[in-house]
């Protein structure tokens, strides 16, 4: 099977994102890391589920549910 070189690019950027400390989380993407701590605390402290949208490293949209796990570290990194 053949993979699309920049699928593989994207990938490897979200995974050294990841990586990153917080720190550089907020200086590279401080919008995203914003709407992302503000969705996570008020889903948790509220007890109800939040649907959004997020972006997978290759290029598609998915539906994620907020304060679940995996839904945030799709939201965030575009991968689990």
């Amino acid at each position: 099977m053949m993979v699309n070189r920049n699928v593989v690019v994207n990938f490897k950027k979200r995974v050294s994102f990841c990586h990153d400390s917080c720190f550089w989380k907020i200086i590279r993407e401080p919008h995203h890391f914003l709407i992302f701590k503000i969705l996570e605390v008020i889903a948790k402290l509220s007890g109800k589920s939040i649907k959004i949208n997020a972006r997978t490293f290759w290029g598609d949209k998915m539906v994620v549910v907020f304060p679940e796990v995996v839904s945030l570290h799709i939201y965030k990194y575009g991968f689990f």
